[in-house]
């Protein structure tokens, strides 16, 4: 009777302690919902006390710990509730969370794998699974979740933005628009989209497009350092750096030791002949970190485009100090060497470049144009590579078709230009070459045209001035003509040949006392033509 009585009285306190801990539970997901992480928290942990395997209060305890940012506490929950229940996908997918959120992704991973063979259609866990992927640099194992998910109808805008960041990573630029495109269908708002579109836009050249998309991320968000930083740097790609110094200002404004902005804006000061901001600038990166490196090589391109190449060199050497295997100091030391005409200095360089990463485009290109200065026939060689590389670089393109140009390849050096000036349409040296090779090829219209375009870009080039004089000579126009010799001499007066052409032209046009006075300006200049030609036509 004892035993009996014993034992109903077991049943008794068992069903008490199971409904009170449904109870705890109950007002646990209350707190939990009302986002009362703490009071929840202590809910479930009584509940715990009353029933030590309540597999539902660990596993919202664990929700709980993570509302409050203990992913640590959360992650322990949640394995005590696959403890109890291995086959619990909710605790597998929780604690997946929580360990990435941990940094532990490779476990994250393992978790979602676990949850995914018991669940094969929940495209939210394949989602997850992708971005832990990501995490660890396994993006196209990323790209194959996300791509599931998307399968799977998880409608999610956040899924489309990580697949367009694992397309991006991959190169893959277009199709990280259009999934940018999407998300941004899901939520017009989406910062992080419109700022992913914009970084694949650029990657592909639509400089406009990633400005805008940049442009749009400030107008949701007006200091958003990501968004000024990259449409900055778009500016800059552009050449057009008084906006990209407008920019890095205001980042810069938002945090005055970046030293990323202000290394970024003293290439736009160099770049926009500010040479006393740019120096400026990469003295207050030095100050911050007088170990960096990268703050002496850009100080050293700032002087040696200020021509004081002694403390150009100074900085390019610091630099290697610092950092023997900076790629960057190679290759600027080596265009140091370059203008000094010390070609061996600079071959080099290069080549110790190239072999610190022998996909340093930029340093094939420069080796390149030494090796063609000294007639080495290997520089075709190296601009092939060069381009093999970054096929969007225009320099790349203008430097080969120049090369192409030199040894009378005029064909290939035409398709070179082209490509060069479709890449950029600012580039005045490749526009300058495409008329020399026109002019070759007798076609003095075209020619005409590219001396046009690369004088609106810079209307004080005296040598395109004089030859766009020379092609219109050849198209009879010798009014034209005599105004741009006219504007040559104006910029350099010490032009012989400017003078002697100009004689010739105004001949044309019967202008023949001032011809013949040109005539004896460029004898006086040692044009030794310029005599003779006076026979002819002052007599």
């Amino acid at each position: 009777m004892k035993k009996l009585l014993i034992m109903a009285c077991l049943v008794i306190s068992t069903m008490a302690y199971s409904q009170n801990a449904k109870k705890l539970n109950k007002s646990g997901d209350m707190k939990l919902e009302a986002k009362d992480y703490a009071g929840a928290v202590e809910d479930f942990s009584k509940a715990i006390e009353l029933d030590p395997k309540n597999e539902y209060a660990f596993l919202q305890r664990g929700t709980a710990n993570a509302g409050l940012g203990d992913y640590s506490k959360a992650s322990a929950d949640y394995d005590k509730v696959i403890s109890i229940n291995p086959t619990n996908e909710e605790a597998l997918d929780r604690n997946g969370y929580a360990k990435a959120q941990l940094g532990d992704n490779k476990t994250a991973i393992t978790l979602y794998t676990k949850s995914i063979a018991l669940d094969p259609i929940d495209g939210d866990t394949y989602f997850f699974r992708g971005v832990a992927k990501a995490e660890t640099k396994d993006f196209k194992g990323a790209l194959a979740d996300y791509n599931k998910a998307v399968e799977l109808k998880t409608t999610e805008n956040e899924v489309y933005v990580r697949r367009g960041v694992a397309k991006a990573v991959s190169k893959d630029y277009k199709g990280a628009v259009v999934d940018y495109n999407k998300a941004l269908e899901l939520d017009p708002k989406n910062e992080s989209a419109y700022l992913g579109r914009g970084n694949a836009k650029s990657e592909t050249r639509d400089f406009a497009g990633a400005v805008e998309d940049y442009t749009k991320v400030l107008e949701i968000e007006s200091g958003h350092l990501g968004a000024l930083f990259s449409r900055a740097d778009v500016y800059l790609k552009q050449r057009d750096y008084a906006k990209a110094i407008a920019d890095y200002d205001k980042v810069l404004a938002g945090d005055a030791k970046n030293e990323k902005a202000l290394l970024s804006r003293t290439q736009a000061k160099t770049a926009a002949k500010d040479y006393k901001g740019a120096l400026a600038d990469a003295d207050k990166v030095i100050a911050i970190n007088e170990k960096s490196d990268a703050a002496y090589v850009y100080r050293g391109i700032a002087k040696m485009k200020a021509n004081d190449e002694t403390e150009a060199m100074y900085d390019f050497d610091k630099a290697l100090e610092l950092n023997p295997k900076s790629e960057l100091a190679y290759v600027y030391r080596g265009n140091l060497y370059k203008n000094k005409g010390d070609h061996t200095g600079a071959i080099n360089d290069y080549t110790k470049a190239l072999e610190l990463n022998p996909k340093n485009d930029q340093a094939y290109n420069n080796r390149g144009l030494v090796k063609d200065e000294i007639k080495d026939k290997t520089a075709m060689e190296d601009f092939n590579k060069a381009i093999g590389l970054n096929a969007t670089n225009s320099e790349y393109f203008n430097s080969r078709g120049n090369a192409k140009k030199a040894i009378k390849d005029y064909k290939g050096a035409l398709l070179d230009l082209n490509k060069a000036v479709e890449l950029d349409a600012k580039n005045e040296s490749a526009y300058l070459g495409r008329a020399a090779v026109k002019e070759v090829l007798l076609d003095y219209k075209g020619a005409n045209e590219d001396y046009t375009k690369a004088l609106d870009l810079n209307a004080n080039n005296g040598a395109a001035l004089f030859s766009r004089g020379a092609a219109k000579t050849k198209l009879n126009d010798f009014k034209g003509a005599v105004e741009d010799y006219d504007k040559a001499i104006a910029i350099d007066a010490t032009n012989a040949n400017a003078y002697y052409n100009r004689g010739v032209a105004k001949q044309k046009i019967g202008q023949k006392e001032s011809g013949c006075k040109d005539f004896d300006k460029a004898t006086e200049l040692g044009n030794v033509s310029a005599a003779n030609t006076k026979k002819i036509f002052c007599k």
